[in-house]
């Protein structure tokens, strides 16, 4: 990994604690390729952009782009409204070849879904996840996380898994009334402001075209 980094040359490295302390050498050989910033990840678009923007000088172009993604997110709520119940609920389950994975309102979708649209996200996913701990879950608690509608992130791999998971998600309410939404996982997994946007017109596309 460092030599690839050094291989692309940089003015400046971005990076976060986790990902300084896994690198050989960590913040020190970093530091040795290109001056570096350890910055904290938020997970939020918003948060993230102000803090490049201040990084890097950009306070008033950083300020452009959160007003023009605040204005896109109330459209698209407005757009969404009239497909979706106010009580409605919506979970994140991902599958992968040895582990099942509920996301709450940081990445996966679950920002765009629960933090910016404003759904609703099935009760055990808020106690738990949102305002708990959980994330990896076991095959047989599968259906007390799943709410009325269902994203599906499945990892490359995991048909096997999906075979058994897949008769608990069609006993879900979900399941039940047909609205479990297929999201590819490499497209889902970042949580940068570019991936956030793409995301927001991939779910609000599934939501009101599958109605």
């Amino acid at each position: 990994m460092q030599r690839k980094i050094l291989s692309l040359n940089p003015d400046l490295i971005v990076t976060t604690a986790a990902f300084a302390e896994a690198m050989e050498g960590g913040y020190d050989a970093l530091s040795q390729i290109a001056p570096t910033i350890v910055v904290e990840q938020y997970n939020d678009p918003i948060k993230d952009v102000e803090m490049f923007g201040d990084i890097l000088g950009k306070q008033e172009e950083a300020k452009q782009w959160n007003e023009q993604f605040a204005a896109k997110i109330a459209e698209y709520k407005e757009k969404v409204s009239p497909y979706v119940s106010d009580d409605e609920t919506f979970s994140i389950l991902n599958v992968r070849p040895d582990a099942l994975f509920v996301y709450g309102d940081t990445n996966m979708g679950g920002n765009i879904i629960y933090k910016y649209l404003g759904l609703k996200p099935a009760a055990k996913v808020e106690t738990d996840v949102i305002k708990g701990e959980t994330w990896e879950i076991s095959a047989e608690v599968v259906p007390e996380y799943i709410g009325d509608r269902l994203f599906l992130a499945v990892t490359e791999g995991s048909d096997e898994h999906l075979k058994d998971v897949q008769k608990l998600i069609q006993q879900s309410p979900a399941g039940k009334a047909g609205k479990v939404y297929s999201i590819d996982f490499d497209k889902f997994l970042m949580s940068d402001p570019i991936s956030l946007e793409k995301q927001l017109d991939i779910v609000v596309d599934i939501l009101t075209e599958n109605e």
